[in-house]
């Protein structure tokens, strides 16, 4: 049955079970039974099907709230069929009179919510899918937005209904080949700013399910001191999305002024520009150092329009107060200009990233194992705290080794930014060379050999049997010049 992961529930008595629901500061539920002075973090038994019921029963109301077009408690004909077609069945599959028969239990012509709800539970995963995704293309269609995939004309590459531009070449929807999309220029690079403050977008928990069918598709809108921006959207993130699987996606402000607020609003996208607003939270900031950079790790609330708690975020912030944020080089620019230049520009940083490699593969065996994964982590800036090496491995680890080939880190690394990047080359540079292992001290003595049997071996003659002997050579190493020379030689006896 596909339900919402996980429906916000208020704090308070649960039914009659005895249990009663609480939140921590940190939105972090518990539960405390008053008979037997039991507190647990985990979720009674007794608890379960009451919080099943509920949400079974939430999840019907929102889906009753669509369907019954005219509002009048119940459905018709013509609105049974609406929720067929929606379905992905053609006009010629619907028999309204079957479907009216298994729905219509006593018969009025009128389907109530109670005949309804069974109905719906038993359609499955799949018949729901279709059901949310026809909904979206309605929606489309309606805002007459294009609502199939679209190849590009250039490249061949399949991309989202929704997209612009080709996620493989970056033209425009339409361009040729022939008229290549004009680049858009870059906005100019302020030299020097008042501060930077850099927000880690990690996690979300408890997020109210806005789709009565299927998962939310969340994405955070954050504005700080006037700048409003957006971060990626989590298809099928639900309750508990995650960005940068795991890792996080950081938006970066600059400001001349100290910043006072930090608001969050956090949406289900819906695809035709009027995406569902599941909350909004805050992070005050007036009591932060303006002068002094901080860092500031916070899960908080989001409320909807009522001020109810519709769900929780987990942002990180630091603050770098009078940064220089750019610093480019006129050779680099130069180079990017032409084929030739941007083929030397990815010969050095090819280089450095080989260098760099060197580096952080402790035992150079040419693969990086979680530990050494985590250090890399570590160096660019990362706080440990926040390191879920098991959501990184994932993420890396695309063979599913249990270690990092320099393939896998190459593409890796192309992701992430040049701050970071920059940070790990050069505390890696760094890292002190492994002072080399002392020298053995050399021993002299007597190596004696005794040479027992053979077995098996290849006849060599077409009469007779063979005549056997062994010969032995014995390296030796010269301590002055450091070198090995063929040694003594040694045969046995014929046989």
């Amino acid at each position: 049955m596909l339900t919402p992961k996980r429906f916000f529930r208020d704090a308070g008595p649960i039914a009659d079970t005895g249990w009663t629901l609480h939140y921590t500061e940190e939105m972090e539920q518990y539960f405390y039974h008053e008979a037997s002075k039991t507190t647990t973090w985990d979720e009674p038994a007794e608890v379960t099907p009451v919080f099943e019921a509920m949400e079974k029963q939430q999840m019907l109301d929102r889906v009753w709230e669509k369907v019954d077009a005219d509002g009048n408690g119940w459905l018709d004909r013509e609105e049974v069929k609406a929720v067929l077609l929606l379905l992905g069945k053609s006009e010629d599959e619907i028999d309204m009179d079957a479907t009216m028969k298994e729905l219509d239990e006593d018969g009025n012509e009128e389907v109530s919510k109670e005949e309804f709800g069974p109905w719906y539970f038993a359609l499955g995963d799949d018949a729901l899918q279709a059901l949310r995704k026809a909904e979206k293309q309605e929606k489309k269609k309606a805002a007459g937005e294009p609502t199939e995939p679209w190849k590009c004309d250039v490249c061949t590459t399949v991309n989202r209904s929704s997209a612009a531009k080709c996620q493989l070449c970056g033209r425009d929807r339409g361009a040729s080949l022939a008229a290549p999309a004009e680049p858009e220029p870059e906005p100019p690079k302020p030299m020097l700013s008042k501060g930077v403050l850099e927000v880690m977008v990690l996690e979300a928990k408890g997020l109210k399910a806005m789709d009565f069918f299927g998962k939310n598709d969340v994405y955070c809108s954050v504005k700080v001191g006037g700048t409003t921006q957006r971060s990626s959207t989590i298809e099928d993130g639900g309750a508990d999305p995650a960005w940068g699987f795991g890792e996080g996606e950081q938006l970066t402000y600059e400001f001349r002024r100290k910043v006072h607020q930090l608001e969050a609003k956090v949406f289900d996208e819906d695809g035709n520009g009027s995406d569902d607003l599941i909350g909004t939270g805050w992070i005050e900031l007036d009591e932060q150092e303006e002068l002094e950079p901080w860092s500031l790790n916070q899960w908080f609330p989001v409320r909807d329009s009522k001020g109810e708690i519709t769900g929780r975020l987990h942002f990180t912030l630091a603050w770098k107060p009078d940064v220089k944020i750019h610093d480019d080089s006129i050779l680099a620019d130069a180079l990017k200009g032409s084929a030739d230049g941007q083929r030397v520009l990815k010969k050095q940083a090819e280089r450095k990233l080989r260098a760099m490699w060197k580096q952080i593969d402790d035992d150079g065996n040419g693969e990086l194992d979680r530990d050494e994964l985590k250090k890399v982590l570590l160096l660019m800036g990362r706080p440990e705290n926040l390191i879920n090496m098991d959501l990184v491995m994932k993420a890396i680890d695309r063979d599913k080794s249990g270690t990092v080939s320099y393939k896998e880190f190459e593409v890796w690394w192309d992701k992430q930014k040049d701050e970071a990047k920059e940070q790990l080359m050069t505390k890696a540079a760094q890292e002190p060379e492994p002072e080399p292992e002392p020298e053995p001290e050399l021993l002299q003595g007597t190596l004696t050999l005794t040479i027992m049997e053979a077995r098996g071996l290849k006849k060599m003659d077409r009469v007779g049997k063979n005549d056997v002997y062994v010969m032995m050579k014995v390296p030796q190493f010269n301590p002055e010049r450091k070198t090995w020379s063929d040694g003594l030689t040694r045969r046995t006896t014929t046989m």
